[in-house]
């Protein structure tokens, strides 16, 4: 009962700093750069942090951070292209894959999203495995005392992981990003297919990433909500509720927008990273939970055979 309190106490606060957030964001589009109130502020942190130190997931979350940042040397590329070329692409060629306007502006808007949607949605299905192969080789060499990784040594590894993670990654994307639309079964997938990437990018046993991903995120969907929080602070008030700042972005120029899109994936970094730690820490608990079980069976087995060994016949 008191983790299903944290885990609502955490999405309230949660709630609270992203309405704290959007009033700042909205205010700073008209000219006003009002710091939102302390109690706000205060009661958002005071709900959510709880929530996060439960399980050490906060601990997670920095190491995290600090590990993106000591490899920005490595992962900044992937940052720029996919993060800043990639808004780029969708201020473009979001008009062009829906070329109508409407005089209604909240059809506009809509037909606007909607362009900028599909071509984030090609976009992230063929580029995002190579920024998720990426983070998580970054994390691997730090985690396993290896050479830290370079530009050259991250593309590598990422090139030989891309064909094995494209298809089941823009399965999930695909599935998340249409979900949704309808918002609930969105989150719910996003919880199922949390370990596809981390999946596909170390273990070329797994025939059925998904199935996989949504059997080992079983008992673990609580923690992966509360570690999307953070993030989600960022994102929705931003990208998902007007005056929609990459629109703003675009209104401002070139630069705006690659900006946008580098704060944007660098965020995305961390909550990769993230993601394959918490699946690291599912995958030891099941290898350790497999050699008690297998040690019990040798007691077992050793029983039966000092039984039969010692028993006179009849």
């Amino acid at each position: 009962m008191k983790r299903q309190f944290l885990i609502l106490a955490s999405v309230v606060g949660a709630g609270l700093l992203g309405a704290a957030y959007f009033s700042f964001v909205a205010g700073a589009v008209e000219g006003r750069f009002e710091m939102p109130s302390a109690a706000l502020l205060l009661g958002g942190f005071a709900l959510l942090l709880p929530g996060l130190w439960m399980d050490g997931l906060l601990s997670l979350l920095v190491k995290a951070a600090r590990r993106t940042i000591a490899d920005l040397p490595a992962l900044m590329p992937y940052i720029l292209v996919l993060g800043g070329g990639g808004h780029l692409l969708m201020w473009k060629l979001g008009p062009l894959v829906v070329p109508w306007s409407h005089p209604d502006p909240q059809i506009d808007l809509f037909l606007w999203a909607l362009g900028e949607a599909l071509v984030l949605m090609v976009w992230a299905c063929i580029a995002f495995p190579l920024l998720a192969a990426a983070s998580i080789y970054c994390w691997k060499q730090r985690e396993e005392g290896l050479p830290l990784a370079t530009i050259q040594t991250s593309w590598k590894f990422a090139k030989s992981r891309y064909r094995y993670m494209v298809g089941p990654h823009a399965k999930a994307y695909i599935a998340i990003t249409l979900g949704m639309m309808v918002l609930i079964p969105g989150v719910v997938y996003g919880l199922w297919f949390a370990f596809v990437d981390p999946i596909t990018a170390t273990d070329d046993r797994s025939k059925r990433p998904l199935d996989r991903s949504r059997k080992l995120t079983r008992g673990r969907r609580g923690q992966l909500v509360r570690a999307w929080l953070p993030y989600a602070i960022w994102s929705i008030p931003v990208s998902a509720l007007p005056p929609y700042l990459p629109r703003i972005m675009e209104a401002v120029g070139p630069l705006a927008v690659v900006a946008f899109g580098v704060v944007e994936m660098f965020l995305l970094v961390i909550m990769k990273m993230t993601m394959y730690g918490m699946y690291e820490q599912r995958i030891k608990e099941a290898e350790k939970r497999k050699a008690e079980l297998m040690s019990v069976d040798d007691v077992f087995s050793t029983l039966s055979s000092e039984a039969g060994v010692g028993a006179e016949p009849a």
